[in-house]
């Protein structure tokens, strides 16, 4: 059975999860394969993600320079649109690195300590995950998004927790 495995590019290793985001090298691949598909349009999948979070917690509007323009006119404001290919760019570096557990957490600190500058609440990594999971579930089939919410759930709480812990100190 090894050697079936063998040649088909599988090793029991395939299945082992990583110990600290729990996500096996297989579903990392998976995760990696519908990121592409989901940023085939970038601007609009952060556009997507911030107006559903807009819809939802309609108080998160105000901690952005943003704040003061209508919903309608968001997707043509430029500090919008900056801050979308930001939310972009940050996790698709997350995703990027998910062979490199140890550099995920550190860019999870850096972005929670920068939402701490903004005086973001950190319940607003817990709140975001279900707007993404949201905004990516037409993209996926049912075991991706499973995938997909055990990596959030790992990154949301890591970051979330992070605030707490930094707005102690």
């Amino acid at each position: 059975m090894g050697i079936i495995y063998s040649l088909l590019g599988w090793s029991a290793s395939e299945d082992e999860p990583d110990p600290i985001l729990g996500l096996t090298p297989r579903e990392i691949k998976r995760v990696k394969v519908s990121w592409a598909r989901a940023t085939a349009d970038p601007t609009k999948l952060g556009a997507n993600v911030m107006m559903s979070l807009f819809d939802k917690y309609p108080e998160y509007k105000k901690l952005f320079p943003f704040k003061d323009v209508p919903d309608e006119e968001l997707k043509n404001n430029m500090k919008f649109k900056v801050h979308c290919s930001s939310v972009v760019y940050n996790l698709n570096q997350i995703i990027d690195s998910l062979d490199n557990s140890e550099l995920v957490l550190g860019m999870l600190d850096k972005l929670a300590t920068n939402h701490i500058k903004h005086n973001a609440p950190h319940e607003g990594f817990l709140n975001i995950q279900g707007i993404i999971e949201d905004v990516l579930r037409p993209l996926n089939n049912d075991e991706e998004m499973k995938i997909w919410s055990k990596l959030l759930t790992v990154a949301m709480n890591y970051a979330s927790n992070k605030m707490v812990e930094e707005k102690k100190n």
